[in-house]
């Protein structure tokens, strides 16, 4: 990601506020066939997968900020998945 970032990283401060964000946008995004579908992980391919909500775990999903109004967006939300060959995948 070469473009500037809005607002700034917005890390979950419990669980509880992580699965609410995950079930408000991630569940209506399309990046995520669980969110979405409810479908197990391990009924999905790796394309299936939002690596985002992956990252979220380990304080590294740089897409989710908080902007100046207090908003908590993922930038990438609707945005179709890529691999390393830039094919859209969803």
């Amino acid at each position: 990601m070469t473009e500037k970032l809005p607002g700034i990283q917005w890390m979950p401060s419990n669980m509880d506020a992580g699965m609410s964000f995950i079930e408000r946008n991630c569940a209506s995004c399309g990046r995520d066939r669980p969110a979405c579908e409810g479908v197990s992980y391990d009924e999905c391919e790796d394309h299936e997968l939002c690596p985002i909500i992956g990252a979220s775990f380990i304080g590294e999903a740089i897409q989710w900020r908080r902007l100046d109004d207090g908003e908590v967006i993922c930038t990438e939300y609707g945005k179709p998945a890529v691999n390393k060959n830039q094919e859209q995948l969803i």
